[in-house]
């Protein structure tokens, strides 16, 4: 009866290293589980933190970008204080220049001294300023402005029909020069003056740009050569052509 009793043993034996073979895999199994889900969990947390660390840097180039642009538009608005100021002082300097876009008392008065009513001054005189855009151009060539020198713009639309006559007029006028496709006109107006010496003297520049009569009244408490007027033009018609297109 020996032998049954030994098979029985055997048995045991051979189910409990089964058993404790199989409780290693289980083991090793949930090892693995275990590691896979902490490398998963790694991979989220790098996956987030390049992900925060990616908007912050973009935050950080869109707040840097935003400062830059009001950094500029600010630049800008006290360019164009500035520039404002300046005209507003020379308007003040000469004491009939309104600076709000119409023409002095003083340049109307020079240009009403033309007696042809074919004359460019003539054409002005009857024209009507276009003032918002005046002021707009006076800012412009606000750097063209000094203690001895300011500048009235002329801004007016020409009737249809009648810019041949503008452009005769203009072609009539002492000195012309081509500039950029356009026939500029330069002419030295009349003088005011005092009993004591002469308080300011008048120049004239005027061109047609299209349907619009542009130009400047120069009023110099000192005398210009027509030569340096100009030697300034390409610069004011560029500066009048950019405040207008704003």
């Amino acid at each position: 009866m020996r032998r049954p009793t030994c098979l029985l043993a055997i048995l045991l034996a051979t189910n409990a290293c089964d058993a404790d073979e199989a409780g290693q895999k289980v083991a090793a199994i949930k090892q693995q589980a275990s590691d896979a889900a902490d490398a998963s969990k790694k991979l989220a947390d790098d996956a987030s933190k390049a992900s925060k660390d990616a908007y912050d840097s973009s935050k950080q180039a869109y707040d840097s970008t935003k400062r830059t642009t009001e950094k500029v538009v600010t630049a800008g608005k006290d360019a164009a204080g500035k520039g404002k100021a300046l005209y507003d002082s020379a308007a003040r300097a000469w004491a009939d220049i309104p600076g709000t876009g119409h023409l002095s008392d003083t340049a109307k008065a020079w240009l009403a001294t033309a007696t042809d009513e074919q004359t460019i001054e003539a054409v002005i005189s009857e024209g009507k300023q276009i003032a918002p855009v005046a002021v707009e151009i006076a800012q412009s060539v606000s750097s063209a402005i000094d203690s001895d020198t300011a500048i009235e713009p002329i801004y007016q639309k020409i009737p249809e029909g009648e810019a041949g006559e503008v452009d005769a007029a203009i072609a009539d006028m002492p000195r012309t020069e081509v500039v950029d496709g356009l026939t500029l006109g330069f002419k030295q107006l009349d003088e005011s003056s005092n009993e004591k010496s002469v308080k300011e003297r008048g120049y004239l520049i005027t061109w047609r740009d299209g349907d619009h009569l542009y130009g400047f009244v120069y009023h110099s408490k000192r005398t210009i050569d027509v030569d340096k007027l100009v030697s300034e033009a390409p610069r004011l018609l560029a500066l009048a052509r950019a405040a207008v297109a704003e």
